[in-house]
């Protein structure tokens, strides 16, 4: 499983899949760094890339800190061992509370 963290404000369509801002979860195996336009993203910044086998304490924080979506969260859940959501999972229903608020 690979973690991707998405470090702009715009969603990047690299390696085949569109990757939105913040932390996505690859977990079929099909995402591939190592290919053209892949290399480009990391090297400028703008993606950095982890295998979830492989995440210290640092790099299991910051994927949880850059959770956007309840699906991402989840596949965090059940693919790293060790990562503490809580917080993550408080700031995804807030905000999913307010969005409820504004639309009634």
């Amino acid at each position: 499983m690979k973690i991707v963290i998405n470090n702009t404000e715009a969603s990047i369509f690299a390696g085949g899949r569109l990757l939105i801002p913040g932390t996505n979860v690859i977990s079929d195996g099909s995402f591939d760094e190592k290919k053209g336009d892949m290399k480009d993203f990391v090297s400028n910044g703008d993606l950095t890339i982890q295998d979830s086998e492989k995440m210290t304490d640092a790099d299991k924080k910051k994927a949880v800190d850059n959770i956007t979506t309840q699906e991402n969260l989840e596949a965090l859940e059940k693919g790293v061992k060790g990562v503490d959501t809580s917080k993550a999972k408080k700031k995804l229903d807030d905000f999913d509370k307010q969005l409820k608020k504004q639309q009634a």
